[in-house]
């Protein structure tokens, strides 16, 4: 029965199982200790991964008010940052790239101001309500 039960663990699973039982024992924890604190520890990884979700999503309301619109057919534009620096991949030096957000659109304009330049022009734009 012991058998069926472990034979989905791997082999270093159970050894790990092993020596954490070993330490944990030795130092007066329980069963139940070290299950409350990899509750504790799932809930933070929860937390976290709720509090960069909800910063996507907040991005996200910024973006598509500052979003400019797609010429050809009035689509948000996106706006990606081009890392690889002036060269073979990118003989022109281009650092910013906004394309349609639209998938039946192919519209796309590449520009050698950053990213981060262009982020900032718009919400300034945006504020100062052009």
């Amino acid at each position: 029965m012991l058998e069926k039960i472990l034979q989905v663990f791997s082999y270093n699973q159970l050894k790990t199982f092993q020596v954490l039982s070993h330490v944990t024992s030795e130092a007066g924890f329980s069963q139940d200790d070290v299950l409350a604190y990899i509750v504790q520890v799932e809930t933070k990884q929860i937390e976290a991964i709720q509090a960069q979700e909800e910063g996507r999503k907040n991005a996200h309301a910024v973006w598509d008010k500052i979003a400019p619109r797609c010429p050809l057919c009035d689509s948000a534009l996106l706006l990606r940052a081009i890392t690889i620096r002036q060269g073979k991949a990118n003989i022109n030096g281009y650092k910013s790239h906004f394309y349609c957000s639209n998938d039946d659109c192919l519209y796309e304009q590449y520009s050698r101001v950053s990213a981060e330049y262009q982020y900032k022009k718009l919400l300034k734009k945006r504020k100062e309500g052009k």
